[in-house]
């Protein structure tokens, strides 16, 4: 831990400490947390783009790491990497999550349900959208990889922009498409079904990718930069809210990839500290299980009618912090699982996805 606090490794350490801010994000939203708070739709609520666009600098500093192994020993290896250490704990998960469930006199209705669960479509199960957006972009990054290699960061980055605002000026659209296709029960909320549309997402992926060229390091002028994007953005947000809300929302998200800029720049120097750098920087490496962790026991209590979420505000702060302490205590108890297996089967311990050492 002492080698993330020095040099260029401190942005590594940095990058972890925002990835822990945003999980942590992630679950006061599902919480209601700070839903009180005046700009809780500005940041708390755009917890989860911010995770996804961390996820593309993880790309990044992975394909530095295996820059060697060309084009398709790069897709291997990041598809191989990704699938141990994202598939064993999430088919875990699932299948507790079953049981769960079951005893509880719910879960998947109908064979549709209970055939895409594996692949990460979840929704009998509530706010379960972003395993399926993970799934999805983990798929999608070799190609992104090659795309960046043949056409440049600067085309694909436009690219990216472009589709993202296109998908949310024609969610409804998205939403029509995908109703016939994907089960959806009718508590759920029809754009459960867009937020599962990864290509909306593409932007914050790809600007994700040429932060991590920059190794994820935020200098002043970028900083600037982000923040003039943002007073402008929100201006236009404000304006176009009544009277255009799915362009509001492209420019929303649009702005995730300033938001999540000025985020970082502003935990560089959290980072520099133990007392709270440290642990939110543990949160970020073992995010996938604290929001698996997390997920199984939200679902465990909607499964039997318990919806604290909508509570006063106490109720609301004690649930996130019970959520959150699941989430960290499975990822202990699956971590040392992981360990007692990896004896048996070296190669369930096995991981490449760290950042490169220069990084």
């Amino acid at each position: 831990m002492t080698a993330l606090m020095t040099g260029d490794s401190q942005r590594v350490h940095t990058v972890d400490v925002l990835r822990g801010f945003a999980m942590l994000g992630v679950i006061a939203v599902h919480a209601r947390a700070a839903v009180d708070w005046p700009w809780h739709g500005y940041v708390v609520n755009r917890a989860a783009p911010v995770f996804l666009m961390l996820m593309g600098v993880s790309a990044e500093f992975f394909r530095q790491r295996h820059a060697r192994a060309g084009r398709a020993g790069l897709a291997k290896a990041y598809l191989g990497a990704t699938a141990r250490r994202l598939l064993v704990p999430f088919w875990s998960w699932l299948a507790v999550l079953a049981v769960v469930a079951l005893v509880a006199g719910t879960g998947p209705r109908s064979s549709a349900e209970w055939l895409l669960s594996p692949f990460g479509y979840v929704a009998w199960a509530g706010p379960t959208w972003l395993l399926t957006v993970i799934a999805l972009i983990s798929l999608a990054v070799p190609v992104l990889h090659f795309m960046i290699a043949r056409l440049g960061p600067a085309v694909v980055g436009a690219l990216g922009l472009a589709v993202t605002v296109l998908c949310h000026l024609n969610a409804l659209a998205v939403i029509d498409a995908l109703r016939p296709v994907l089960p959806l029960r009718p508590e759920m909320p029809g754009f459960f079904l867009f937020w599962v549309f990864a290509p909306s997402y593409v932007w914050h992926v790809v600007a994700g990718m040429w932060l991590g060229r920059r190794r994820a390091h935020v200098t002043p002028d970028l900083f600037s930069v982000a923040v003039l994007a943002l007073i402008w953005g929100y201006w236009g947000i404000a304006q176009l809210a009544a009277s255009r809300p799915f362009l509001a929302n492209g420019l929303r998200g649009a702005l995730d990839v300033p938001l999540t800029i000025v985020l970082l720049g502003l935990v560089q120097l959290l980072a520099r500290s133990n007392v709270l750098g440290m642990p939110l920087a543990f949160v970020g490496r073992a995010s996938w299980g604290v929001y698996l962790g997390h997920s199984l026991v939200l679902a465990t209590l909607q499964f039997h009618g318990h919806r604290l979420q909508f509570g006063d505000l106490e109720t609301r702060l004690v649930y996130f912090a019970g959520l959150s302490l699941a989430g960290l205590l499975l990822t202990i108890l699956g971590r040392t699982l992981r360990s007692l297996a990896a004896r048996r089967v070296p190669i369930l311990g096995r991981t490449t996805l760290a950042p490169p050492k220069n990084s």
